[in-house]
């Protein structure tokens, strides 16, 4: 009962905080990921993933008996800066930061914290994420998260802002789950304004394959979808092996990554790959020849 009083708390401080919503559009910094969803391109809004539910759906954190402690690192670098580049767009930080996230699951409403600091083109970021779940019914669960970022663009006043996110998953059987995923629902952040479905299907005792498709919900759905898909393979009971490939109109980009997971009886040891490069000529992100490569460690400890 502490534990839902806690959560509650936080949560009401979260909306009731001063901040507000920005008008002003923000300089392009993609949503934080953990290293998981690195290894999967983003795909897993269908999977059953406690700590992950913190950034991706918030109904999956409902299906887990498990407290954890999480930390993750990531770094990147932009490469083949290209001679196209805008003078005034030199994409001054590289992506990187760090995550320190908890879950707790010892009450009917199960879910989370986390803290990321990360930079990435002309801003540092801030964000601190609650997540609350609870099934409702056979297979099923709702989730919430919500976010309170604050923005540090270089040369400008930081911006303090909320978004909130609200999820669905479902579990058919043990081969089959579907989930889904409303962000942002106040709309403060035109960009990350996106619904997303996706599944997941158990194709043998070891093979694991993902599907997600989005779009941006203010926008055009045409020039703003989005598609995630990935393959998870199981080998000597404690190696999961990852690979995914994503395509996002949404941002103009596409790429590709990979991962690998050690999962022992107390602690998780993972790593992972992505690649993004430009979808086309009217990447406002990326320019000619240019791409990022970035890479995840993460550690997860098992209470």
């Amino acid at each position: 009962m502490k534990t839902i009083t806690l959560r509650l708390i936080l949560f009401i401080f979260f909306l009731g905080s001063g901040a507000t919503f920005p008008l002003q559009s923000f300089g392009i910094i993609r949503d934080y990921q953990t290293t998981r969803m690195i290894s999967t391109s983003g795909a897993g809004v269908a999977s059953i993933l406690m700590v992950d539910a913190l950034f991706l759906n918030p109904a999956t954190s409902a299906y887990f008996k498990e407290n954890l402690i999480y930390a993750q690192h990531n770094n990147g670098k932009l490469k083949a800066r290209s001679s196209t580049r805008p003078s005034n767009d030199q994409y001054p930080n590289d992506p990187g930061g760090f995550t320190l996230a908890a879950t707790d699951s010892s009450s009917p409403i199960r879910g989370g914290f986390a803290y990321v600091n990360y930079d990435e083109n002309d801003r540092t970021r801030e964000r601190y994420s609650l997540n609350m779940s609870q099934a409702v019914s056979a297979g099923g669960a709702f989730g919430i998260t919500h976010y309170y970022t604050i923005d540090k663009p270089i040369g400008l006043n930081k911006d303090a802002f909320h978004r909130t996110n609200l999820g669905i998953a479902f579990i058919q059987n043990e081969r089959f789950s579907m989930g889904a995923v409303v962000n942002d629902i106040a709309q403060g952040q035109s960009e990350a304004s996106t619904a997303i479905a996706g599944v997941q299907y158990l194709l043998s005792k070891n093979t694991v394959v993902m599907l997600d498709s989005g779009f941006n919900y203010r926008g055009s759905l045409s020039d703003s979808i989005f598609y995630r898909s990935a393959i998870q393979i199981k080998f000597l009971e404690r190696v999961l092996v990852r690979a995914g490939i994503f395509n996002d109109k949404h941002f103009n980009t596409k790429g590709g990554s990979w991962g690998v997971s050690w999962v022992g009886p107390r602690f998780t040891i993972e790593f992972a790959n992505l690649v993004t490069k430009r979808r086309d000529d009217l990447s406002v992100y990326l320019y000619e020849n240019e791409a990022i490569n970035e890479a995840s460690f993460s550690f997860v400890l098992k209470l």
